[in-house]
């Protein structure tokens, strides 16, 4: 009788990650065999490391299967900015993985329980002959989940760039009604992690959500925005 490997408990969520879009359910354990598959259970506020995790200074690629985290990062002064929120089907350490070294400037933190899919994404430089058109789907989903991962950072700057508050704030919740598709939205920040993710200070923040709403463009409740004006 053979031995249930480690992942197989979890192949329900993982045939529904980005990556393994299109193969075939039959396809997915050699593909997790042959890209040295494991799973791990991340609790809420515990780093998820990519660098490591096998007792040397190897980096692997991450996808998360289930919760959701934060890319932070603190400057000398301790003080916290959010770079990126990170949802279930998102793909971490890869652009480092195939660079060969870990990212040493930011962090990427659990913001509720997570189970993490961990793959050595290098061994698609070797190939498997017994599997290549496998191989081949799996590295072009991986080249659309990097193009959306780079469509993502470019947003991110968007925002950022903007020289006022405002214009941070409407650019911002802009882009998640666009996203949700919604004149009412919800915002996965409490309002200290929305400061820290337009990367300015939380008063100053609420002051001017405050005029904002004062000014009829917009009603919110703690993350729960809405627009109430044309886009």
């Amino acid at each position: 009788m053979k031995s249930e490997k480690p992942y197989q408990k979890y192949l329900a969520l993982i045939k529904d990650h980005p990556l393994f879009r299109g193969l075939r359910e039959e396809e997915i354990p050699g593909l997790l065999d042959y890209l040295s598959a494991a799973v791990e259970t991340i609790e809420a506020g515990t780093p998820i490391n990519t660098v490591g995790s096998r007792g040397d200074d190897s980096v692997r690629s991450c996808c998360i299967l289930a919760g959701c985290a934060q890319h932070i990062k603190y400057d000398v002064r301790g003080k916290c900015s959010i770079l990126e929120y990170i949802v279930s089907g998102s793909l971490l350490g890869c652009s480092q993985a195939f660079a060969g070294m870990p990212c040493q400037i930011s962090s990427i933190v659990a913001a509720e329980k997570c189970i993490c899919l961990y793959l050595d994404l290098k061994k698609l430089d070797r190939g498997n002959g017994e599997s290549w058109d496998s191989l081949s789907r799996l590295s072009l989903n991986l080249i659309r989940i990097l193009a959306e991962q780079n469509q993502r950072m470019l947003q991110k700057m968007d925002i950022v760039a903007h020289r006022t508050l405002r214009e941070k704030i409407l650019t911002y919740l802009s882009q998640e009604r666009d996203k949700q598709q919604s004149d009412t939205i919800y915002i996965p920040f409490s309002r200290q992690e929305m400061a820290d993710f337009l990367y300015v200070e939380r008063s100053s923040l609420s002051t001017e959500l405050g005029k904002l709403r004062q000014e009829g463009l917009l009603k919110f409740h703690h993350n729960h925005f809405q627009f109430t004006i044309n886009k």
